[in-house]
């Protein structure tokens, strides 16, 4: 009995196909974007997950496990406490963080990312995003995975991106 489930483990693991054996996927957390006006930080929070988790080259850690983890962190928090955070307990290779404001309808969110993916370097960026519009949390998250993938996010086309017509059949 035990050979025969070993057999069929075995045989298991070598249908497999060669991307499912290999791990190619990068573990990402983003904590909680602390705030101290409400819940704008979380809301960015979930919205940066979200994206992100759209790209196949990325795991995102969920918000229930980081929140279980971490409280909302903000920019200036110490970048030795979340490294030992991303690497004991939640084994990741890139964490982003940061602060949120929101003043009338200007949202700003000042994000850092620490990376170190490639073993033995680590990397990270801080930088700013803001937005007065009334997308702004959807276009502060683009931004925040554009910087993350060093790639254009797919945007799907809105009105005045064609010209209209001159020509009408009749």
């Amino acid at each position: 009995m035990k050979t025969t489930a070993l057999t069929l483990l075995i045989l298991a693991a070598a249908a497999l196909p060669a991307s499912a054996k290999k791990n190619d996927q990068t573990y990402v957390v983003v904590f909680d974007l602390a705030c101290a006006g409400g819940d704008y930080g979380e809301k960015l929070s979930d919205s940066i997950r979200l994206r992100l988790a759209r790209h196949k080259k990325f795991s995102v850690v969920d918000s229930l496990t980081t929140r279980d983890h971490a409280k909302p962190t903000g920019a200036q928090a110490d970048p030795s406490k979340i490294i030992s955070l991303m690497k004991d307990k939640l084994l990741v290779t890139i964490g982003i963080y940061g602060t949120v404001s929101v003043k009338g309808r200007l949202v700003t969110a000042d994000i850092a990312c620490i990376n170190f993916t490639t073993p033995g370097k680590s990397s990270g960026w801080t930088e700013t995003f803001s937005d007065s519009t009334q997308r702004a949390r959807g276009l502060i998250a683009r931004s925040v995975v554009e910087k993350l993938t060093g790639q254009a996010e797919w945007k799907p086309p809105e009105y005045g991106d064609e010209t209209e017509p001159t020509k009408f059949p009749k």
